[in-house]
């Protein structure tokens, strides 16, 4: 059996999740879904995924369930996504939570860190492996406000070696040690890892527009470790 995997790109566009594994992954895996169950969980803001009980069902059947901005850490899905990391099964995870139209990364939530310390409970003290990667490109195939993407667009994605965890996950769940620390701790540990690559990576394209109604203040850079992977792919 696989070892728990969380996956962890940065999302530049409302495409980026299906877009992104529909060029990279055989649409065999797809097809036989049913066979293997290995396709990834994901987090959709439910105000765009859940809008109504038809779209929910259609993202409920796509491994996508519904989380709610501003609530808080303790919620179902969170704790559902960490009970699935346990048992061995892949998440994709977003963990800015948003959509960054600023073309840089941003601020992690916590709820990254949350996760880990949540699938470790569950898999009797397994620390699951974290791997990021990081894409760009995308800012043009699906542009602010866009209704329909633009075709034969080159996407560049770089993935990472999984993050190093283990000095701070050992922590988790533990007695004596503040759980939100830990978690903050993870968060900003995996953050360096995305800065790293995204130092390697081509400029993603800034949306104006986007950014004046939605916001978002990019963190600083840092150089880092070359990347275990990385090539460019037309979607």
């Amino acid at each position: 059996m696989l070892p728990p995997t969380e996956s962890l790109p940065m999302p530049f566009s409302t495409l980026d999740d299906p877009a992104l594994f529909s060029a990279i992954l055989p649409l065999s895996y797809f097809f036989t879904e049913h066979q293997h169950g290995g396709m990834r969980w994901t987090l959709c803001a439910k105000e765009l995924c859940y809008k109504n009980a038809l779209l929910g069902q259609f993202f409920q059947s796509g491994k996508t369930l519904p989380i709610e901005r501003g609530v808080g850490l303790d919620q179902l899905s969170l704790r559902s996504m960490g009970r699935a990391v346990g048992r061995g099964d892949w998440l994709h995870l977003f963990p800015e939570s948003r959509v960054n139209y600023t073309g840089t990364l941003g601020t992690l939530r916590w709820g990254v860190g949350k996760v880990i310390c949540d699938a470790m409970r569950h898999s009797g003290g397994r620390q699951p492996t974290v791997l990021p990667f990081y894409h760009t490109g995308m800012g043009e195939v699906m542009p602010y406000r866009a209704v329909v993407p633009s075709v034969g667009r080159w996407v560049h994605i770089l993935v990472g070696q999984p993050v190093e965890l283990e000095d701070i996950s050992c922590r988790c769940n533990r007695p004596g040690h503040d759980q939100k620390q830990v978690w903050r701790e993870l968060t900003a540990r995996i953050g360096q890892a995305l800065q790293d690559l995204e130092a390697r990576a081509p400029p993603n394209l800034e949306q104006p527009e986007g950014v004046k109604r939605h916001g978002g203040t990019p963190r600083a850079l840092a150089v880092g470790a070359p990347a275990a992977g990385e090539g460019a792919v037309p979607v």
